[in-house]
Order: structure tokens, then C-alpha cells, then sequence
């Protein structure tokens, strides 16, 4: 299913041709925004595709499973299902050097109905969490590996008390910089972000203090047991 989903998106990005789109300039083939918005124990992900009107077309078809020339509601949820599947193989999240799962979802498919030429978006919202205290992120595209992108767009977001204190490509450096626009070819595999986040507190803790604190509590238990018997034998 994830090679599926691959596969019918790298096909459609292939195709060449030029729209108008709601971003206010002619979209050559496909363009890409990501944006990365860090939050106090939370990531989100949007990944949105802006497609030219041959790209909405193959689109369509491909999402048209019935092949009846439309593409109903479902059909289009079933779409952006194998589409979420691909992305968590394709975007990489990392803290320091640990990998942070990014679930997607909320998919957005714009237009629907009957197969036609035209301009078409694709967007999903991943989520994952972010851990606490100070982390080097690394963001991983692996959709960038593919020639198909003339615009990558790229928006960096952190909100209080998250502060992002640098950001690049090999290393994170300062000031950061939020924003990256790459033509063709372009486009990093590997963003780098230095990011300021609160420390865990107690209450975030305590599932792992208890953990630790019950076989503690136990032999405390069991030692002191076998210390009145031994005080105190019975006759």
C-alpha cells in the first residue's frame, strides 16, 4: 500500500505543465510547502502539494479506484489514507539522534468530483511529540531525493516557551534563519534545528519515579519484615 501511494504520486509529479494557483504565481508541474511548528511537548507536521492542471488530472484518475470518472468523498479519504502511510516513511523526525513517530492525518483533497484538468492540492497534518529539554532536531526529507519539485517552501514555527535558537543544513547555526525557499534540485535532504524546550516536570516524571519507586518499596518492605521476625522469633 505505502509503495502504492509512492508510486501515484511520483507519477503525477513527473508530468510537466504550468496553472494559475491560489499562490498567486504559475505552478510549474508541482510545488511543496512544509511547515515544521514546535509547541511545548508537541511537533506538527503540514505537508501540502500544490499541483499543475496536468498534475490535478493524473490526480483524480489515480484516486478515481471505481473508474467511474468522478471521485467521491471516500474515495478521496482513501487516497489521503495511503498518502499518510507513504509520508511517515518519507519525513524523518529526530531528537537527538532518536527518532519522534510522526502520526498523519487530517488530509485535505481539493477538488473532487469529476476527473478534469485542473489545479488540485493535497495536505496532511502530522503530529508527534516533543521531547523535553533542550534537543538537536534533524528533519529528513526523503521526497527531496526525487527530481520533481520546482518549489520546495519551507517554514520554521516555534511557539513560547519553544524557542528555535538555530537552524541549517549540516549544523544548526545562529540566528536561525524560519524560512527557506529551494528551486529544482535544491531542496536539503537534512534540516538541522538547535531548540530550546522546558525541562520535564515532576508531575511528567512521576509515571517513571513510581516505576522505579515500587520494587524499591518492595524489598524495603520484605527487608524490614525479616528484621522484626528476627527480633522477634516465634516461640
Amino acid at each position: 500500500m505505502i509503495r502504492r501511494a509512492l508510486l501515484t504520486i511520483f507519477a503525477i509529479l513527473v508530468a510537466a505543465s504550468t496553472a494559475e494557483a491560489h499562490l498567486g504565481h504559475a505552478v510549474e508541474r508541482a510545488e511543496r510547502y512544509l511547515k515544521l511548528e514546535l509547541r511545548e511537548r508537541e511537533v506538527r507536521l503540514v505537508v501540502t502539494l500544490t499541483l499543475g492542471e496536468v498534475e490535478g488530472e493524473a490526480l483524480l484518475r489515480a484516486a478515481d479506484e471505481d473508474g467511474d470518472g468522478r471521485v467521491s468523498d471516500e474515495e478521496a479519504t482513501e487516497h489521503l489514507g495511503r498518502w499518510a502511510a507513504a509520508l511517515e516513511e518519507e519525513i524523518v523526525l529526530r531528537a537527538n539522534g532518536t527518532r519522534i513517530p510522526l502520526h498523519f492525518g487530517d488530509g485535505f483533497f481539493d477538488p473532487k468530483g469529476r476527473a478534469r484538468r485542473t489545479v488540485a492540492t493535497l495536505e496532511m497534518v502530522g503530529r508527534g511529540r516533543l521531547p523535553p529539554g533542550n534537543a538537536t532536531l534533524e528533519l529528513e526529507d526523503r521526497m527531496a531525493r526525487r527530481d520533481a519539485f520546482e518549489r520546495t517552501d519551507v517554514s520554521l514555527v516555534a511557539r513560547p516557551p519553544v524557542r528555535i535558537l538555530g537552524d541549517g543544513f549540516d549544523e544548526a547555526r545562529r540566528p536561525p534563519r524560519l524560512a527557506y525557499a529551494f528551486p529544482p534540485e535544491r531542496a536539503p535532504e537534512k534540516l538541522t534545528l538547535e531548540v530550546e524546550s522546558p525541562e520535564a516536570t515532576f508531575w511528567e516524571e512521576a509515571p517513571l519515579l513510581v516505576l522505579l519507586g515500587v520494587p524499591v518499596a518492595l524489598v524495603a518492605l520484605l527487608t524490614l519484615v525479616a528484621v522484626r521476625r528476627r527480633k522477634n522469633p516465634r516461640r
